[in-house]
């Protein structure tokens, strides 16, 4: 089977989508009437990566429905469970060295405690184990960072939550605080890092990770306004030694050792802030940003060479974020901008190597430039049509000051197109999800289905592939990871 080359040949993915798009359309007319129950999801349960970030409000009350028809409760109703199973499987079938990729069951857990008409508690949990790790023998290569993708066992979210009035709120604990209105970039979505491990293959839904918080919001007739201070910061989730997408794949040799990543200590000296301030308006609303953060992404820090070895270690920089964001409806169209200006952001140099084999002093070597960014973005989507949702957004990302030393380009561009069917009355749905970088960079192209079975019971099934035909792209190592997987979910 031959290698699909997205940048290549372009007619490709345009008939890919034709054929899906015709056949989508054509489906409705063969579909039987199924009941009317309604699908029962968790506020947490994630649809699949194409859903996008939902900015829901974290001070509305759950809909128990939503949560699950079966939930448990006490005599007096206060107390909810819900959850799900879930079986993970990929199949990586573009490789010199084809195999299981993925193997996880996964059992996810949540609950709340209404303590009164004004306070509640929420927590929830999930444990993992790959067992592709042991089939594959993937697990050689050791570190904290691999062991994460392997297996996991603990708390997610855990917050008291709590309403002062009709003009204060106030959440404390460990949370997500989804800000912006893109459904893919991170531009003022500032609070939480998120899970890189695995591009085009983790929900987005479940690609933010919660951090231990103070936040204290405060409503004014068409205003709102929002304080965080965030406790903890564990940097976003990447992929270690010998794992498909390692994060630091290009730079791996016999004479280079990456220590695993280094992350800011808790306490008040690294204590982060935002503030965002937003006006509602008929049809939309606009919100301003500001924010103290440590970035979310890490830089390789020179610790100096060891019997020979080079050694790095990855660290996260302090930056200040300003931004912008706003959305409009209009008709069967919601049109979304965003933009913001980031200072201090350290950028990776391409001459780190070379100064170190030169013999340059340890103290005189410099792994990353500080610099100021400016990113912005614009798109739609249109609902329009029958069942069918279309989104569109483009971003670009402007690095100020640029020299060409530097490992990213002056402007970076990236584009994302997302196509969702419903049909057989909304158990099936058909998803196309594509992802456009600077030409040459790169392209992730991925196609799914998933079908509700019953309430309970759903299945999913896809593929991805990934393209890239320039050698320092980041995409590059990757473009042979493409892939077949299945989801089998349970929820209660």
């Amino acid at each position: 089977m031959g290698k699909i080359r997205i940048s290549k040949r372009p007619w490709l993915f345009g008939l890919v989508f034709f054929l899906w798009f015709a056949l989508a359309q054509a489906w409705p007319g063969l579909a039987v009437s199924a009941g009317a129950d309604n699908q029962l999801i968790t506020e947490d349960d994630p649809k699949g990566f194409e859903d996008g970030f939902e900015d829901n409000d974290p001070f509305e009350e759950i809909d128990i429905d939503a949560l699950t028809k079966e939930n448990v409760q006490n005599q007096d109703g206060k107390f909810l469970v819900g959850g799900f199973i879930e079986i993970e499987s990929e199949y990586a079938f573009h490789k010199n060295d084809e195999k299981l990729s993925g193997l996880k069951p996964l059992l996810f857990i949540e609950t709340e405690y209404k303590i009164n008409e004004n306070y509640k508690v929420k927590a929830s949990g999930q444990a993992f184990y790959d067992m592709s790790y042991d089939i594959e023998a993937k697990d050689n290569n050791k570190g904290s960072n691999l062991d994460d993708e392997k297996k996991a066992f603990g708390l997610k979210d855990f917050y008291l939550d709590g309403k002062m009035g009709d003009i204060f709120s106030v959440r404390i604990g460990r949370q997500i605080i989804a800000w912006g209105d893109s459904d893919y970039a991170r531009i003022t979505d500032v609070v939480n890092p998120r899970d890189l491990t695995s591009p085009g293959l983790t929900d987005l839904e479940d690609a933010r990770l919660p951090v231990a918080a103070f936040r204290l919001s405060a409503f004014f007739n068409a205003w709102s306004f929002d304080f965080v201070t965030v406790h903890e910061h564990p940097g976003s989730k990447i992929s270690g030694k010998g794992s498909d997408f390692d994060y630091y794949t290009l730079l791996r040799s016999p004479v280079i050792l990456i220590n695993d990543k280094h992350t800011p200590d808790s306490g008040i000296k690294n204590t982060s802030f935002a503030f965002k301030a937003t006006h509602a308006f008929n049809g939309g609303d606009i919100s301003f940003v500001a924010a103290d953060t440590f970035d979310d992404k890490p830089f390789l820090s020179y610790d100096g060479p060891a019997n020979g070895i080079m050694v790095f270690t990855p660290e996260y920089g302090r930056i200040i974020t300003y931004g912008v964001s706003a959305s409009l409806a209009k008709g069967s169209g919601l049109f979304k901008f965003e933009t913001a200006f980031t200072r201090d952001k350290k950028i990776m140099r391409n001459d780190v190597l070379a100064n170190i084999s030169s013999g340059l002093d340890n103290s005189l070597i410099k792994t990353t430039s500080s610099k100021n960014q400016v990113s912005s973005l614009a798109g739609v989507e249109y609902t329009g049509f029958t069942d069918l949702r279309l989104s569109f957004e483009a971003q670009l990302i402007h690095t100020l000051n640029h020299r060409a030393f530097l490992s990213v380009d002056e402007n970076e561009y990236l584009t994302y197109f997302k196509a969702t069917k419903d049909l057989l009355n909304e158990t099936l749905e058909l998803a196309l999800f594509w992802v456009f970088m600077n030409p040459g960079q790169g392209n992730i192209l991925r196609l799914s289905g998933t079908l509700d079975i019953f309430d309970a019971l759903s299945v999913g099934a896809g593929m991805v592939f990934y393209d890239a035909a320039d050698l320092s792209s980041d995409l590059h190592p990757y473009k042979d990871r493409d892939r077949v997987f299945i989801r089998v979910k349970y929820s209660f």
